[in-house]
């Protein structure tokens, strides 16, 4: 979990175990209604396969937290 300060941007990565893949991922976002989501990225038809990365900007002058999730699968040559 990152904190966002007023005004800033942060970004939250949630990483696989070693020999696995990302599939899928998603966040959660704290307060919902002064955060915008910039990007989510991973998983499939992404540079790096192995996480999932979330940038968030919070408005106004309270501060918040991005968390970001990743499902990973185990992956075989």
């Amino acid at each position: 979990m990152e904190e966002i300060g007023p005004g800033l941007t942060a970004t939250s990565v949630a990483t696989c175990p070693a020999g696995e893949t990302a599939v899928s991922g998603g966040y959660e976002v704290l307060p919902v209604a002064n955060i915008t989501v910039v990007t989510s990225l991973g998983g499939p038809g992404s540079e790096d396969l192995t996480a999932w990365a979330v940038r968030a900007f919070i408005h106004g002058t309270t501060v918040g937290t991005v968390q970001a999730f990743v499902n990973c699968a185990v992956t075989t040559p």
